[in-house]
């Protein structure tokens, strides 16, 4: 969410029905712990950003996974 534009994230609020200020609230780290109900609402929703997948990578890398 971090990479996210304001647009983007009101956006992302009216998609998924969460309220922008709690979306908000969770981008800058005042809502750390978000319950799982509210991020089930969103998550599907976030774009891929090459940093996600590079950490995917690395992780089932670490794991000894092959083709994560």
């Amino acid at each position: 969410m971090r990479v996210m534009r304001m647009s983007d994230l009101r956006e992302l609020a009216a998609k998924s029905g969460v309220p922008y200020r709690t979306l908000l609230k969770i981008r800058l780290g005042e809502t750390p712990n978000p319950g799982l109900e509210t991020v089930r609402k969103f998550f599907h929703l976030l774009p891929a950003t090459p940093a996600a997948n590079d950490a995917h990578t690395a992780q089932a890398a670490e794991q000894g996974v092959a083709n994560a």
